[in-house]
């Protein structure tokens, strides 16, 4: 067992250079952007747990896509702390039945603070008064519902102080609420792309797991973190607009027998072909 470390030990020993900003950053609003295994719920659970351990009476609430990302997320959290020897008073799963879906699961500090992790659904997020990570929120059924139903667990001071709100996700494409957030908030944001990661202390080879992919557009959503139409257009709306000249225009051609002759185009998906009609 480790013997315990102040906040900047366990910064400078268990974070690598491009998880070290997120930890650093105490805005209360905080969003991350960031590519697949590269560490972004450990990072964010940690910053959870050295607050719970830090801070008596502290509550934090991780809302997940899913019971299984809800329980290893906690997992994560319980790993954290037990390693660094925090005191904990048990750890716990709320069913309203036997074989019946997770309500939560929580770990709580022998100072009174609790990490309780959340699958997310809108039933189950309502009640609560605490601090907020929303994990892969680009991914939850039903992002609108679940934002409505659980942003207002950080509005009460009077309740542990003052709430902090985190959230941290993959790209799912445009247009959802994790997307809104991203492009249109004035919160703290952090990206933190796989040749980021590469570049600061994540020993990976980039091209190699590139290679192994074999899927261009996957990459760029899941590795550098680029949100990509769900509709896979070859080249994208917004540059397509670039494009536009009120002064272009159509031209026929008229042919013997009153009939006449146009061109058009189409460009279709990666996967459909270019037709010229």
């Amino acid at each position: 067992m480790k013997e315990q470390k102040d906040f900047s030990d366990i910064l400078r020993e268990e974070f690598l250079d491009y998880q070290q900003p997120w930890l650093e950053d105490h805005s209360r609003f905080k969003i991350g952007l960031w590519a697949r295994q590269t560490g972004k719920d450990a990072v964010a659970t940690g910053e959870a747990v050295l607050d719970c351990h830090l801070n008596a009476g502290t509550l934090w609430a991780i809302v997940a896509a899913g019971e299984r990302q809800a329980l290893e997320s906690l997992r994560k959290a319980k790993e954290w702390a037990e390693g660094y020897q925090f005191s904990l008073d048990g750890y716990g799963e709320h069913r309203s039945g036997k074989g019946a879906l997770l309500n939560a699961a929580e770990i709580v500090f022998a100072n009174k603070s609790r990490l309780i992790a959340l699958p997310a659904r809108p039933e189950t997020v309502r009640g609560y008064s605490a601090n907020l990570i929303l994990t892969e929120f680009a991914f939850h059924e039903k992002p609108a519902e679940i934002w409505r139903a659980i942003y207002p667990s950080i509005s009460n001071p009077m309740r542990g102080g003052q709430k902090k709100l985190r959230i941290i996700s993959t790209p799912n494409g445009p247009g959802d609420k994790f997307h809104e957030l991203w492009t249109k908030s004035d919160y703290s944001k952090h990206l933190v792309t796989i040749h980021d990661a590469a570049a600061n202390g994540l020993k990976i080879d980039v091209e190699e797991l590139r290679r192994g992919l074999n899927d261009p557009e996957g990459w760029a959503q899941e590795y550098e973190c680029q949100f990509m139409d769900s509709g896979s257009v070859l080249l994208p709306y917004d540059l397509i607009a670039t494009c536009e000249d009120a002064g272009a225009i159509e031209t026929r051609r008229q042919y013997a027998g009153g009939w006449s002759l146009a061109h058009d185009y189409d460009v279709g998906f990666f996967w459909s072909l270019y037709l010229v009609f």
